[in-house]
């Protein structure tokens, strides 16, 4: 602690103390979020919060899917090819708007198809989160921007103000007068288009002039095409459970199981406050060092980091059922189930960040993270058809927790078979194929 007081006042800049701040930021927006859970949850009966729930879902899955691993590649050719950021941001920007297009021209064509799967929510909601993707789009570029300027500490101070006034609206909205499901779910449009306004003015600060460059916009694409399979696979995987739960209830009881499930889950992603903060914090230095020292960290980070977690969930798991009902009421205390079962996952998917980070932009391996992440959207698919049906939300929650476990294991055996496959390391294999520009130099 000493030492991390003395880095503060000197201004100097740490792995430890970045993540220290990040954590910081992370747990105070946790406890906003349980708050703004809380009020949701005693405002609104079980089923309209399973709508809202669904809403926020289905907003954030599409503009995952639409972003085309655009943020990762820009992220990899700022941090490890350093390319200028006025020409990442220029570029980010346009990528931006090209994909907005096709993906809102995509959801109108398919306008059927995700009504069907969100039963629940109607028609205006649905466009209303089609038309939310190029706010979502642009966060996720600037979450991956302020990484590569070794700024992430400020992002996450963004989304924390973000967080706590939109805790302060919708406290206002709740006592001013009738609240329900859509007045909760044009509140929180209102949240998604905070954080990104906020973030443009932030990155547009740190440089001069505007590049848009097409050799590396195909570039960004042609890398990120790879991660993009995996944030594919990732999304599914993170709403799956939710989605098969809603379809095997049905409307009339569907809205309310996915609103027990996701109680429970998001208590059980605080786990991520702690292994999200170390490993964005690490992320410049793993993306930027020789293989050989970024895999050394690495390992320094994930071990220890996973046993101290362990320590730190047990508790949380031995009183999770009385926490839940404390927090949410009496109707969400099988939300304490749902969170013991997916403690193990978590852990597991938490700590494995900081060693798909060495994979995707170190050793310039991203298809092998693709590849993890498809193999557990199959497994997470497969165990969820067997579990749901006999075990509910229970069920669903080992099914990840499953597939989470299955993700750790093969992310880990990549990381090591390219570390030992050399002998001292594996030289990054697109070092000799891009160069500092962006642009492929036209070697084989």
């Amino acid at each position: 602690m000493p030492n991390l007081i003395r880095e503060f006042l000197s201004g100097a800049r740490t792995v430890k103390f970045d993540a220290v701040r990040i954590g910081v930021c992370q747990i105070a927006a946790l406890g906003v979020s349980i708050l703004t859970g809380a009020v949701l949850a005693r405002s609104l009966n079980v089923g309209d919060m399973g709508k809202v729930d669904l809403f926020v879902n289905l907003s954030g899955l599409l503009g995952e899917i639409a972003f085309l691993g655009v943020g990762s590649g820009l992220l990899y050719h700022l941090a490890n090819r350093k390319v200028e950021l006025s020409r990442i941001h220029a570029t980010g920007l346009l990528l931006v708007a090209l994909l907005s297009v096709g993906a809102l021209a995509l959801g109108a064509a398919t306008m059927p198809l995700w009504a069907g799967r969100f039963a629940g929510l109607s028609r205006g909601f649905v466009i209303a989160a089609l038309a939310l993707t190029p706010f979502l789009l642009y966060q996720s570029l600037w979450q991956n921007l302020m990484p590569g300027i070794n700024e992430a500490p400020r992002f996450y101070l963004v989304n924390l103000a973000v967080a706590a006034a939109g805790l302060g609206a919708l406290i206002i909205l709740v006592f001013g007068g009738p609240f329900d499901a859509g007045r909760a779910m044009i509140w929180r449009a209102g949240i998604c288009l905070a954080g990104p306004l906020v973030g443009f003015f932030i990155i547009a600060s740190k440089h001069k002039g505007w590049r848009i460059d097409a050799g590396l916009a195909k570039n960004v694409l042609r890398y990120g095409i790879f991660i993009y399979v995996g944030t594919f696979a990732n999304a599914f995987h993170m709403r799956l459970d939710q989605l098969m739960i809603n379809a095997r209830f049905g409307p009339a009881d569907g809205n309310a199981q996915v609103a027990l499930y996701t109680r429970g889950l998001r208590v059980a992603e605080m786990i991520l406050i702690v292994t999200g903060a170390m490993a964005v914090a690490a992320l410049h230095k793993i993306a930027s060092q020789n293989p050989d020292e970024a895999r050394r960290l690495a390992h320094k980070l994930f071990w220890p980091l996973l046993g101290l977690l362990i320590l730190g969930a047990a508790p949380l798991a031995l009183i999770a059922p009385w926490l839940m009902g404390l927090i949410y009421g009496k109707a969400y205390v099988v939300s304490g189930e749902v969170l013991r079962s997916l403690l193990p996952g978590m852990l597991l998917w938490g700590t494995c960040q900081i060693m798909s980070n060495v994979l995707a932009y170190n050793l310039g391996k991203p298809h092998l993270c693709a590849t993890a992440a498809v193999i557990g959207l199959l497994v997470n698919y497969a165990v969820n058809s067997l579990l749901i049906p006999s075990g509910g939300i229970i069920g669903a929650a080992w099914a990840r927790t499953i597939s989470f476990a299955v993700v750790t294991v093969f992310i880990i055996a990549c990381v090591e078979w390219l570390g030992h496959r050399r002998g001292t390391g594996v030289p990054n294999p697109s070092a000799d194929r891009v160069t500092s520009s962006g642009h492929d130099d036209g070697k084989t």
